[in-house]
């Protein structure tokens, strides 16, 4: 298992935004997230039993800056993962299903 951390273009809504795509995923799903102020963030993936399979980003974000980070399937078996964004300020979260097929 594997992760590739970016930062670049991705979606921003005056809040905050987390994607996945494409859902469902083979190989490769592609998550983004922006978030409305500059926090500590982490971002992790759990398996639908909740153990912990990824942290994919875990640090500062800026403020509506669009992050991207790809998370690898392979390795995983098929089935249904929650991507789980967490940020510092007033301890928010937010989160995406995510559908790993065969």
């Amino acid at each position: 298992m594997g992760y590739l951390q970016t930062r670049g273009r991705g979606n921003h809504i005056g809040g905050k935004q987390l994607t996945a795509y494409p859902n469902p995923f083979t190989q490769t799903a592609t998550i983004a997230f922006t978030l409305p102020e500059t926090t500590e963030a982490v971002l992790k993936v759990y398996s639908i039993d909740g153990r912990e399979v990824a942290q994919l980003f875990n640090g500062m974000a800026e403020a509506g800056q669009p992050y991207t980070v790809e998370l690898n399937g392979s390795g995983l078996a098929a089935g249904i993962y929650i991507a789980a964004l967490t940020s510092q300020t007033g301890v928010q979260q937010r989160y995406r299903r995510l559908v790993l097929t065969n």
